[in-house]
């Protein structure tokens, strides 16, 4: 099943592919694999290979998925998976464990490399505990959520036993530090998929779903989790096809921005100004259930692909932006 979600991403985001029939149809599981495989054909013929078209990722899924589906071709949903693994492991009365100990074996030196470090893998985001400073959790984009609770010097695995196992996100409840919410996939590189959010009351031993949840052939891919800091049942989680909102912990979601989100800021002394970037640049004043695009000095979208944005305590009416771009457009750089 792993195999066939990391086809799935490569072919829909690592490649520049139009948006034929057949890509769609691929996307929506509830679309008869044969009727994929028609459309395909048809779209194909008898043309052949092309690099960078789409036709070598669609013949892995295809001979992934040909043995998976029914006799009718119908064919099931990743979440659908994930939430009968849940079910049979209940049945089976096995529960998360997290007593396995790693140690980091190397490589940890190498030579010859320009700017990147072979065999070590990305940290999406470190968050610390607020009530412990010994606690501190990693989220990484392929290997999940990791513990440590002697400031880093031994870790334990959080997420092992989940089959979603990137992370990009972590917001703890400071009123109950036992109650953790995670935002899955790998919101950077892509190298992973994303469920949605999910929530542990009991430090991360265990997981359950929040009703952000997303179908794995979706593709979405979350980037950042925000809890306010005057109320801990209000949180923002930046993906690429919207941020979304919570006022009650989960229990429900609303999407207030319709856009490529990656980043989420709160201004540091009036929580109810939350600030949102990804091509485009939001404001908020009313806790984030409404956001306006702020135009004046910010690069457009075309002239730039990505913006981060940060804030400080130090003088919480500055938002700084850096502003990236894979052309030489003279707008990349950083804005106040």
């Amino acid at each position: 099943m792993k195999k066939y979600l990391l086809l799935s991403l490569v072919l829909f985001w690592g490649l520049q592919i139009s948006a034929q029939d057949w890509v769609n149809l691929m996307q929506n599981h509830e679309v008869n694999f044969y009727e994929v495989q028609e459309s395909f054909e048809e779209h194909w013929g008898d043309k052949g290979y092309e690099r960078g078209k789409g036709w070598k990722q669609y013949k892995r899924w295809e001979d992934f998925m040909a043995p998976r589906v029914y006799p009718s071709g119908e064919r099931l949903s990743g979440y659908t998976f994930y939430t009968e693994w849940k079910k049979g492991r209940k049945i089976k009365g096995l529960e998360a464990k997290t007593d396995t100990e790693w140690e980091a074996v190397g490589p940890f030196e190498w030579e010859g490399q320009n700017g990147w470090n072979p065999g070590l893998g990305r940290v999406n985001a470190i968050v610390e505990d607020p009530s412990n400073n010994d606690i501190v959790y990693v989220c990484t984009p392929s290997g999940g959520l990791w513990k440590s609770t002697d400031s880093g010097n031994n870790w334990v695995p959080l997420t092992d036993n989940l089959p979603a196992i990137g992370a990009s996100g972590l917001a703890i409840d400071p009123t109950n530090t036992d109650i953790l919410y995670l935002a899955t996939g790998d919101g950077d590189g892509n190298d992973t998929y994303s469920l949605g959010v999910l929530k542990s009351e009991d430090g991360g031993e265990t997981w359950d779903n929040t009703s952000l949840a997303f179908q794995v052939s979706e593709g979405v891919r979350c980037s950042k989790i925000l809890m306010d800091p005057d109320n801990s049942q209000r949180l923002w989680v930046a993906t690429h096809n919207g941020l979304y909102t919570t006022s009650d912990g989960g229990q429900s979601w609303v999407e207030t921005i319709n856009d490529v989100i990656r980043d989420i800021e709160i201004n540091p002394s009036d929580p109810s100004q939350v600030y949102a970037s990804g091509r485009r640049f939001y404001k908020s004043t009313d806790n984030g259930e409404n956001f306006d695009q702020v135009f004046d000095g910010v690069p457009a979208f075309g002239d730039v692909n990505r913006l981060a944005i940060a804030t400080t305590p130090a003088n919480p009416n500055y938002v700084y932006m850096v502003a990236g771009s894979n052309e030489d457009s003279g707008f990349h750089g950083l804005y106040r």
